[in-house]
C-alpha cells in the first residue's frame, strides 16, 4: 500500500542572514493571537531595534518551551501578569 503522506519539504538555510546580538526583548500580543517580539540592542548611540517578528501564539509557546528546555531555565508565574521588557543579560 503507498504512503499518502507527501514527503517533508528539505529545510533551507539562508546563508546570507547575520547573526545579530540583542540585549532585550519587548512583548505585545493582539486580541486574535498574534504576538509582536521586538529585540534590542544597546549601543553608544542608544537602544536599537534589531528585528521583530510576529508569530502566533502556538508558534510563541513553542519557542518559549524550546528556550526553557535548551537552557534548563523553567520561570515561575509570577502572580499578577505584567507587560514588560525581559533583559536578556544574565544577572
Amino acid at each position: 500500500m503507498p504512503n499518502s503522506q507527501p514527503a517533508p519539504l528539505p529545510f533551507s538555510v539562508n546563508d546570507k542572514l547575520l547573526a545579530l546580538y540583542v540585549d532585550a526583548v519587548f512583548h505585545s500580543s493582539r486580541k486574535d493571537g498574534i504576538n509582536l517580539l521586538r529585540f534590542t540592542t544597546n549601543l553608544p548611540e542608544g537602544p536599537t531595534e534589531q528585528v521583530r517578528l510576529m508569530l502566533t501564539q502556538r508558534d510563541l509557546k513553542n519557542i518559549i518551551n524550546i528556550l526553557c528546555s535548551s537552557s534548563g531555565y523553567y520561570p515561575k508565574q509570577p502572580v499578577e501578569t505584567v507587560k514588560r521588557s525581559v533583559d536578556l543579560k544574565e544577572s
